[in-house]
């Protein structure tokens, strides 16, 4: 599975063959593509090298981000119409994100400076596990023992998830440059 989010950050990962029909749905409910490998080497050397997804109850899954460079090898095999409309997803996006900037709709991002001030609607890193890269989350509620109830920051669709505070990262608390 390839594509662009909305905000044009390119994401792939590869589902073993018992799952392509999940797998397909998901795709099109996230507006992603399937490339099916069959026998071209140069597309198996590159899935040999994207994470493994991962599917949810919900009929959507987790495809992480993947270099630029990656995604453009597997762009080549995909359709121009779907080229298109991703790219026509992505400016329509980004107009309505402009929009909601300029009359003073987007919240702030709160990046806190500290564990130990880990508060709801402030902005954490997490991972899905050992292989996948830490990805920014929203904090939706502080739960008992320091667990956190988070939502995927570029995926508020999928399923929310608790993590524990050695299991979250912070991001640095002042944009460089300030």
């Amino acid at each position: 599975m390839v594509g662009l989010d909305d905000k044009g950050k390119p994401h792939a990962s590869w589902f073993a063959a018992e799952n392509a029909d999940a797998a397909a749905n998901a795709a099109d409910l996230m507006d992603m593509a399937i490339i099916e490998i069959g026998n071209d080497d140069s597309l198996t050397q590159v899935a040999m090298c994207l994470p493994l997804g991962k599917l949810f109850e919900s009929g959507k899954a987790f495809v992480p981000f993947v270099k630029r460079s990656t995604y453009d090898l597997l762009a080549v095999h995909l359709s121009d119409e779907y080229l298109a409309a991703a790219a026509k997803r992505i400016e329509a996006a980004s107009n309505a994100d402009y929009a909601k900037a300029s009359k003073g709709e987007v919240a702030p991002r709160n990046h806190p400076e500290h564990w130990s001030k880990i508060a709801v609607g402030d902005v954490v890193l997490a991972s899905e596990g050992h292989d996948d890269g830490w990805w920014e989350s929203t904090v939706l509620e502080v739960q008992a023992d320091d667990h956190f109830l988070l939502r995927w920051t570029d995926w508020p669709e999928l399923d929310q998830f608790v993590r524990h505070v050695s299991d979250i990262a912070l991001l640095h608390p002042k944009p460089f440059g300030a």
